[in-house]
């Protein structure tokens, strides 16, 4: 069963006593995870181009003003390459941390620790897990005849950070992803067009390239949570940052359908 949450995302006891002994973290967790399936709920689906919802307020304002506070610096992330967006030198725009245990304990000691630790293992909770799933049933039904509670999927939480050259073209998403989701983490309102892009497939001729038609751009909002299910039809991608964007940073929620996938890693 996909819903064991023991399995899919097993904690450091040391680390845990190191973070609170007194409870707070797994307090500071159960807020987030309430919070969260409660956003969830209260957002309706949008059925075009492809089933998605757009969670406004996804975490407690004041977690998300800390965690905007607390966004490690540079050299808590790994270079991400991606042939889309490789600069001349060989280098990429985008670098990645995948939120594992063992990151997390990379992390200095204290609130900051604790904030990102009590966030990332909240997002892998089976009820934001369940309610993401039922939420998205129509776009789900197009891979999963499986009840619900029965389809494998694995959270694997990681924060992505861009700045200026990135992009990526559309695609659909490997079928390894049962979910992708990204939770936006503008430094201040001028990045609001700094947005994932939705796109429809125009007419394919034989030989040629597929060409695709920009749909909508996602505002790249504080505290707004893009989740659509990955499907044939879920063409996403990001036209290249502008200069002086400055840096882009989201929290990906990424579910896999294998166990041992560990994200990026």
């Amino acid at each position: 069963m996909s819903l064991d949450s023991s399995a899919s995302s097993p904690t450091d006891p040391s680390l845990d006593a190191a973070l609170a002994g007194d409870g707070e973290l797994l307090a500071l967790q159960q807020e987030i995870e309430r919070h969260f399936v409660a956003a969830i709920e209260a957002t309706p689906m949008r059925s075009e181009p492809f089933p998605h919802v757009f969670i406004e307020g996804c975490l407690p304002q004041d977690v998300y003003d800390e965690l905007i506070a607390n966004l490690p610096d540079d050299d808590f992330y790994e270079p991400l390459i991606h042939k889309d967006s490789v600069r001349p030198d060989g280098t990429s725009p985008r670098i990645q941390a995948s939120l594992t245990e063992s990151r997390l304990a990379m992390l200095p000691e204290g609130r900051s620790r604790m904030l990102w630790t009590a966030t990332a293992r909240a997002v892998q909770a089976d009820s934001i897990k369940l309610a993401l799933l039922r939420k998205l049933e129509p776009g789900i039904r197009e891979r999963h005849d499986e009840p619900l509670e029965e389809i494998e999927a694995y959270c694997r939480p990681a924060l992505n950070r861009d700045v200026a050259g990135y992009k990526i073209l559309p695609h659909p998403d490997t079928k390894a992803k049962v979910l992708t989701g990204l939770i936006y983490l503008p430094r201040d309102a001028s990045q609001v067009g700094l947005g994932t892009s939705f796109y429809v497939p125009k007419r394919r001729f034989p030989g040629l390239k597929p060409k695709y038609a920009l749909s909508a751009t996602m505002p790249f909002q504080a505290n707004a949570c893009l989740v659509f299910a990955v499907t044939k039809r879920s063409f996403h991608g990001r036209e290249p940052l502008p200069e002086n964007c400055g840096i882009r940073d989201y929290f990906a929620l990424t579910y896999y359908n294998d166990p041992t996938r560990r994200g990026y890693e």
